[in-house]
């Protein structure tokens, strides 16, 4: 089978808050080419589809949208770096960094006046 044309259509729509929508379409035909890979072409026009359709809708004069489109970064509550989708709120790292200094610190109030540890026979 040979494949002369396809057609994309990308679609967004996106919840504005208030009982409504805003809803952006791209949709593309291309013409293939001797020896163009139909899929290749595919996944170009879904990326230019996408690129488009969200482009729109990130400068839309309603706030609701544009700030769903446009979420703000989520940053660690240790390290002030920026968390990725895997992390919750700090990476794994700085809970471990956290967690090892709280311990050395817990491990410095159990020495007594004298200088020695609880356990300590003395």
């Amino acid at each position: 089978m040979k494949i002369t044309q396809v057609m994309v259509e990308f679609e967004k729509r996106v919840n504005d808050g208030d009982y409504g929508s805003e809803k952006a379409t791209a949709q593309y035909v291309a013409l293939i080419d001797d020896g163009e890979d139909p899929d290749d072409v595919v996944r170009q026009l879904v990326n230019r589809g996408r690129d488009r359709v969200i482009g729109e809708l990130r400068s839309s004069e309603t706030l609701a949208v544009r700030r769903r489109l446009n979420p703000p970064k989520r940053i660690c509550g240790e390290c002030g770096e920026e968390l990725g989708d895997e992390d919750s709120y700090e990476h794994d790292a700085c809970r471990e960094k956290r967690r090892a200094e709280r311990a050395l610190v817990d491990g410095q109030h159990r020495i007594d006046d004298d200088g020695h540890g609880e356990d300590s026979p003395f």
